[in-house]
C-alpha cells in the first residue's frame, strides 16, 4: 500500500522508489526493511538472496544514517564489488553472496596474498613453498644441487663432506668411485694416498697389502722390489735377508737355486755347505748323501769317507771291508801277523796240536814222528800217523 514499505516482497505502489526505498507517504521514503535472506532487487521489491559455496561476506552494512556508511567487512581474500548501502547479509554456513551485496575475491600479484580486507601483503611463504597466485603457493622445485633458502628462493645446496645432493634440498652420502675420495659438498677429487696406502672406497684408503716381492712406489702404486742379493722382500716394502730352506741359496734378489756342495759335504742352513757327518762304515758319495762303505779286502772304515788298512790281531784276518774272522790256518800252519800265516816248524819230538799250539810227541819205542795230520778244529792229542823207525843195519831202535 501507499506509503508503506515492503517487508515481505510487496510491489512498491504508484512511486518508484529508488533501490533500497519505498513510498511512506506522499513523496517521503522509508528505508526497504527486507527480512532476512532478501535485498532490493528494484523499487520496494526484496529478492531471495542466492549464495555459492563459499563464504565470501564476513559484515556486510548498508546505510547506517542518513549519507553515512559503515564499511562492508569482507572475508580475507575479497573486496566489496559494488556499493555498500546494503544491510548485514546473514548466509548460511558454506554460503556467501552472490549478487548484490557479493564480494569479490581479491586479485593479488603473483608473491602477494590478502591479509586482512582488500590489502595484499607479500606471500610470507614457509621454507620450501613459492607463491603460485594470489595467497596460493606451491612446493618450491629447485634443480638438483640447489635447496630452499626462503620463500621462493632457491639456495646452492651445503652439504657437508662426505655427503652430496642427490636430488632438491637432499643430501646423500657421496658414493664415490674407487680412487675418489670428497672434496667439499659434492665435488670430489682423486685420492692421493700417502706412501704404501691404496684406495679401498670412496675417501677410505687402507694399508697396502702387497705380495712378496714388491714394494710401494707411490700412492696405490707398486713396484718389483730390487732387493741387493741376498736379501729378499718381506712384506710390503722391507728387505729381508733371505731365508732359503735347506739346500738351497741365493741366486738373486729374493729367489734361491738349489746348493751345489761339492762331493763330501752336505747344506748345513741357506746357502752354506758342512762337511758330512757321516756315521762309521758310510762314505759320502756325492753331495748330501751318504752311502755304506765299500772298502776293498784287507781295509777298514777310520771314520766317515776315510778308510785304513786293517790292521788285525794275531790269529785274525780280514773277511771283508771292515769285518775279520778268527785265522784258519791249515795244519802245520801258524799265524804270523795280521791275515799272514807261516808253516809250524815243531822242534824234534813236537806235534801240531791245533793253530800255532804243539804238543810234545810222544811215540812209542820204535816209532819217530812222520807227518802230522791234525783235525780242524781238534788239537792232536793222539798222533794219527806213526812210521816205525828204519834202522840201517848195525842199528836197532
Amino acid at each position: 500500500m501507499t506509503g508503506f514499505s515492503v517487508r515481505h516482497g510487496s510491489v512498491c505502489d504508484r512511486e518508484h522508489c529508488t533501490t533500497g526505498y519505498s513510498v511512506r507517504h506522499g513523496s517521503v521514503y522509508d528505508r526497504v526493511q527486507c527480512t532476512t535472506g532478501f535485498t532490493e532487487r528494484q523499487g520496494s521489491v526484496c529478492d531471495k538472496v542466492h549464495c555459492t559455496t563459499e563464504i565470501s561476506v564476513r559484515r556486510l552494512f548498508s546505510v547506517r544514517q542518513g549519507t553515512l556508511y559503515d564499511r562492508v567487512q569482507c572475508t580475507t581474500g575479497f573486496n566489496v564489488r559494488q556499493g555498500s548501502m546494503y544491510d548485514m547479509v546473514q548466509c548460511t554456513t558454506g554460503f556467501s553472496v552472490r549478487q548484490v551485496s557479493l564480494c569479490e575475491s581479491v586479485q593479488c600479484t603473483t608473491g602477494f596474498s590478502v591479509q586482512q580486507g582488500s590489502v595484499c601483503d607479500r606471500v610470507q611463504c614457509t621454507t620450501g613453498f613459492s607463491v603460485r597466485q594470489g595467497s596460493m603457493y606451491d612446493r618450491v622445485q629447485c634443480t638438483t644441487g640447489f635447496s630452499v633458502r626462503q620463500g621462493s628462493v632457491c639456495d646452492k645446496v651445503q652439504c657437508t663432506t662426505g655427503f652430496s645432493v642427490r636430488q632438491g634440498s637432499v643430501c646423500d652420502r657421496a658414493q664415490c668411485a674407487t680412487g675418489f675420495s670428497i672434496r667439499q659438498g659434492s665435488m670430489y677429487d682423486r685420492v692421493q694416498c700417502v706412501k704404501a696406502f691404496s684406495v679401498r672406497q670412496g675417501s677410505v684408503y687402507d694399508r697396502v697389502q702387497y705380495t712378496t716381492g714388491y714394494i710401494v712406489r707411490h700412492g696405490s702404486m707398486y713396484d718389483r722390489v730390487q732387493c741387493t742379493t741376498g736379501l729378499s722382500v718381506r712384506p710390503g716394502s722391507v728387505c729381508d735377508r733371505v731365508q732359503c730352506r735347506t739346500g738351497f741359496s741365493i741366486r738373486q734378489g729374493p729367489l734361491c737355486d738349489r746348493v751345489q756342495c761339492t762331493t763330501g759335504f752336505i747344506v748345513r742352513q741357506g746357502s752354506v755347505c758342512e762337511s758330512v757327518q757321516c756315521t762309521t762304515r758310510f762314505s759320502v758319495p756325492q753331495g748330501s748323501l751318504c752311502d755304506r762303505v765299500q772298502c776293498t779286502t784287507r781295509f777298514s772304515v777310520r771314520k766317515r769317507s776315510v778308510y785304513n788298512r786293517v790292521q788285525c790281531k794275531k790269529g785274525f784276518i780280514v773277511r771283508q771291508g771292515s769285518m775279520y774272522a778268527r785265522v784258519q790256518c791249515g795244519t802245520m800252519f801258524i799265524v804270523r801277523q795280521g791275515s799272514m800265516y807261516d808253516r809250524v816248524h815243531c822242534a824234534t819230538g813236537f806235534i801240531v796240536r791245533q793253530g800255532s799250539m804243539y804238543d810234545r810227541g810222544l811215540c812209542g819205542t820204535g816209532f819217530i814222528v812222520q807227518q802230522v795230520q791234525c783235525i780242524t778244529g781238534f788239537s792232536v792229542r793222539k798222533l794219527s800217523l806213526y812210521e816205525s823207525v828204519q834202522c840201517t843195519t848195525e842199528f836197532s831202535v
